[in-house]
C-alpha cells in the first residue's frame, strides 16, 4: 500500500510505501520479503514543479537521490527495493 500526504507549508509531497509481504510458514518470526524498485506514475496538483525527489528507508543509511521526469501534471520514478517501510519525498515549487 501507498499512502500520500501533501505539507503544503514545507512544499512537499510525502509518499508512504509498507509492504507487507514476508513469510508466512513460520508465525512466531517477522521475515519479510524484500519489494524491488516499485515505478510511480503521479499525477500532481495543477502548476506544481517538482524540484527534487529523495527516498528513506530504514535498512538504508541515510538518503538516497531518485531520478525523475515531470510532464505537466504527470511525475514519474522509480524507488529503489524496500524491505518494510520506504518514503519518498517529493519537493516542488
Amino acid at each position: 500500500p501507498v499512502h500520500a500526504h501533501r505539507q503544503t507549508e514545507r512544499r512537499r509531497l510525502l509518499l508512504h510505501f509498507v509492504n507487507y509481504n514476508r513469510n508466512e510458514e513460520d508465525q512466531a518470526k517477522e521475515a519479510p520479503i524484500s519489494a524491488g524498485p516499485v515505478g510511480v506514475d503521479l499525477r500532481l496538483p495543477p502548476g506544481l514543479q517538482v524540484t527534487g525527489v529523495r527516498f528513506l528507508t530504514p535498512e538504508v543509511r541515510g538518503e538516497q537521490t531518485v531520478e525523475f521526469s515531470q510532464s505537466k501534471d504527470r511525475l514519474r520514478f522509480l524507488t529503489p527495493g524496500l524491505l518494510v517501510y520506504g518514503l519518498a519525498v517529493i519537493e516542488y515549487e
